[in-house]
């Protein structure tokens, strides 16, 4: 299943925070947990650590690189 995500869509269909500030760590774990895969198997899939997913889903990662991104969005399934 392949899905397109938009830069500030929220996953539930509404826009995303303040021109989608602050958005992608609660949307990467919004679509980890829909694909139904734990932290360190999404992280793994994506070739980065697992503490490494837990800081950008939880903010800490300031920007994280698009690499990373497109990582964990083929893990994830998306587009």
């Amino acid at each position: 299943m392949s899905e397109t995500v938009s830069a500030t869509a929220d996953p539930k269909g509404g826009p995303g925070g303040e021109h989608g500030r602050g958005t992608v760590g609660p949307r990467i774990r919004s679509f980890r947990r829909r694909a139904g895969l734990s932290q360190e198997a999404a992280a793994s899939g994506a070739g980065i650590s697992a503490r490494a997913l837990r800081d950008i889903e939880r903010g800490r990662a300031r920007r994280p690189r698009a690499y990373t991104l497109r990582s964990l969005a083929g893990t994830l399934g998306l587009s």
